[in-house]
């Protein structure tokens, strides 16, 4: 019912373990690629912190075939497209969009930067600093700053805990050669899925990729992380003094994993708390007391673990009592949702998810990410069918499994200086009085 023509979704797995998806999309102008690559900054050591950064920066310095950093983004940019990647903490990501006569540059640009890359030392040297000027604007922003900050007690002494782009030590000392062997190593065909959406030929862009594939090794070897155990029985809390005009506060709960099916009625439950201006806390916040600007809450979902978050700014003498107010909304949760409200958040989801997918990135990321991830794509409309099927008992259910006020971290960073009445304020119980 939701769907007026469905994309044909086709895969093909190479010998060297290099899987390609196709994303058929009729009478599409544009066309993108999206290269995932299983790593990230949990699986680095931490002497190494920020090394798979790094390389996702020295992948666009040059290659043999074009030598420099305008060569590689004018093949994009010169046709009116976009070129860009990112890394987090269990991929990297390269992707391209482009009108569709020019998708198969953007396919062959993207085998280039993997398999053509000169690391040479003066551009990498040159690329220290700028990634040092990196993690100063991070440094210098409160809503950056605080999204660390909660990562570091969220994830403590783990590697997801750490901050993507490393540390100013590790960036102006990790070696050429420590940089190519880690990139050699995790850079092989079976760690990499490429998918691409558009008006295309699955067996054409097969052929193609064959040739540029060509001689591509596999490892046989299994790249390993450090997985993550929760332990938490108490609150904790991060504060950094800042002379702001706001405090920057982000409240965060553990979550799920990527593989929980729970993960969704999670979603609901954070649409439900701060998901819009319709939600609780906005209304709360906003529009009741005029507390805040803004407030939105959010899930985060890895391999073994996850989280939920609450992320608002407010007048620092305000902080003690917005908090105050979350944690009330907390509470109230475990008397559930009404069945009204559960039909709401189911078609504001499932209308989120679709508007996601209106797109040839958005679809060429949704079908990449699950195949790296989950090792199997699923299509949106069986998550839109599983997503129709939340009942409240469901709800019910992951609010008992998540929302423990015991569990609570909280991260701030502002011109809050007293540590102690937010120690405080994290340890009552639930039923919390309202100022």
């Amino acid at each position: 019912m939701y769907f007026k023509s469905m994309p044909v979704i086709s895969t093909h797995t190479f010998g060297n373990g290099l899987k390609v998806i196709t994303i058929d999309i009729e009478n599409s102008e544009s066309a993108s690629i999206s290269a995932f690559v299983g790593i990230g900054s949990r699986y680095e050591k931490k002497e190494q912190s920020g090394i798979s950064h790094f390389i996702e920066h020295i992948l666009f310095k040059g290659t043999k075939s074009r030598p420099n950093p305008w060569d590689i983004a004018s093949s994009v940019e010169n046709v009116g497209g976009v070129l860009n990647a990112s890394t987090d903490q269990e991929i990297t990501t390269y992707w391209s969009k482009v009108p569709q006569q020019n998708l198969f540059t953007s396919i062959d640009l993207i085998f280039d930067m993997f398999r053509n890359s000169v690391f040479e030392k003066s551009g990498i040297d040159k690329e220290r600093l700028v990634i040092c000027e990196e993690l100063n604007m991070v440094y210098d922003n409160p809503e950056s700053r605080v999204e660390y900050l909660i990562d570091q007690i969220l994830w403590a002494d783990h590697p997801l805990g750490n901050e993507i782009a490393g540390t100013k030590d590790t960036v102006m000392n990790m070696t050429v050669e420590e940089m190519i062997k880690y990139k050699n190593y995790n850079y092989v065909p079976n760690n990499i899925v490429i998918s691409i959406a558009g008006n295309l030929s699955h067996d054409k862009i097969i052929n193609y990729i064959e040739i540029l594939n060509e001689d591509w090794i596999s490892s046989k070897k299994d790249i390993i992380y450090t997985p993550f155990y929760a332990f938490q029985k108490r609150p904790n809390i991060n504060l950094e003094y800042r002379n702001t005009e706001q405090s920057h506060m982000v409240m965060a709960l553990p979550g799920l994993s990527i593989n929980d099916l729970q993960k969704y009625s999670l979603d609901l439950v954070s649409i439900y708390l701060a998901g819009g201006m319709s939600s609780k806390l906005f209304v709360e916040l906003r529009e009741k007391h005029g507390l805040v600007y803004d407030i939105n809450s959010y899930t985060l979902n890895f391999l073994d673990t996850g989280a939920l978050f609450v992320s608002v700014g407010s007048e620092p003498s305000k902080s003690i009592e917005v908090i105050k107010r979350i944690l009330w909304h907390f509470s109230e949760l475990q008397n559930g949702i009404s069945e009204n409200d559960l039909m709401i958040l189911k078609k504001t989801l499932i209308g989120r998810t679709l508007l996601k997918l209106e797109d040839t990135l958005a679809l060429s990321n949704w079908y990449g990410l699950g195949e790296l991830l989950l090792r199997n794509s699923v299509a949106p409309q069986e998550i839109i069918s599983y997503i129709e099927n939340i009942n409240l008992t469901d709800i019910n259910n992951v609010i008992e499994k998540i929302i423990d006020v015991n569990k609570i971290n909280l991260a701030i960073v502002g011109p809050n200086k007293n540590k102690n009445d937010f120690n405080k304020l994290l340890n009552i119980n639930s039923n919390v009085d309202l100022i």
